[in-house]
């Protein structure tokens, strides 16, 4: 799904593959049904060490206090939910982050929110980060393997931290809290660079690689079918001029 996954692969193999990402569908974003004095930050994913929300909660200890009107959510279930819980409260962090567990609706946890983090230590792509940015949703992602940058323009369509580092996330968070503007315009970018993971271009990559798959495979038919008739009426093959 990225060039960099890619480059994992036999180059053998990498002559005759495709870097094709998933496509996105924007979630179904409820509108506030009243004005809040309460910004939210959410997290989606299972809770699992990969998605790193043991630092994203590190990150938020240390700006909780100097954004008292934002409140983080995680949410998702999974086997790191008890060291998850005991982290909150290591971290004197309880009434402002929750883990309220996996939303009703797909999609629903889009609703309200007012900032997007994947804290994830490597992804496979992130169809997360994807759905928040199509949702224009102001964004902020750990530049981890593999996928956030493909999708997110570091200050243009998201913000961008170096995977893992805690007081750089900590410093991407606060500096998008304390700027409605910049929200605001990461926000409307995020919504337009979207646009090309969209179906309509991923299903038209798709049935590009399919057809190029079969003319590949009808051209070693007809040559090998060459080489058998060549060899059935005796004749040998012309050489190559040099």
């Amino acid at each position: 799904m990225t060039p960099h996954a890619m480059d994992f692969f036999p180059e053998k193999m990498r002559r005759r593959g495709w870097v094709i990402p998933n496509p996105v569908m924007p979630p179904v974003v409820q509108a506030r049904a009243e004005p809040s004095d309460t910004r939210t930050v959410v997290a989606v994913g299972r809770l699992v060490r990969q998605k790193g929300f043991d630092l994203l909660l590190r990150a938020f200890a240390r700006i909780a206090a100097s954004h008292p009107d934002w409140n983080l959510v995680i949410w998702g279930e999974g086997e790191e939910r008890p060291a998850l819980e005991q982290e909150i409260a290591r971290l004197g962090l309880e009434g402002r982050a929750s883990l309220p567990g996996i939303t009703a609706q797909p999609g629903g946890w889009a609703s309200g929110a007012d900032l997007f983090v994947m804290s994830s230590r490597y992804e496979g792509w992130g169809n997360v980060l994807l759905e928040a940015l199509a949702a224009g949703i102001p964004s902020i992602s750990f530049d981890c393997p593999w996928g956030p940058r493909e999708m997110v323009k570091d200050g243009v369509n998201g913000l961008l931290v170096r995977a893992e580092e805690v007081p750089a996330l900590a410093a991407a968070l606060s500096k998008m809290m304390d700027d409605p503007a910049l929200r605001e315009r990461l926000a409307a970018e995020a919504r337009r660079s979207a646009e090309r993971f969209t179906p309509g271009p991923i299903v038209t990559a798709w049935e590009q690689t399919a057809e190029a798959a079969i003319a590949r495979k009808r051209l070693r038919q007809d040559e090998s079918q060459d080489r058998s008739l060549v060899g059935a009426a005796g004749i040998e093959p012309a050489t190559p001029p040099v």
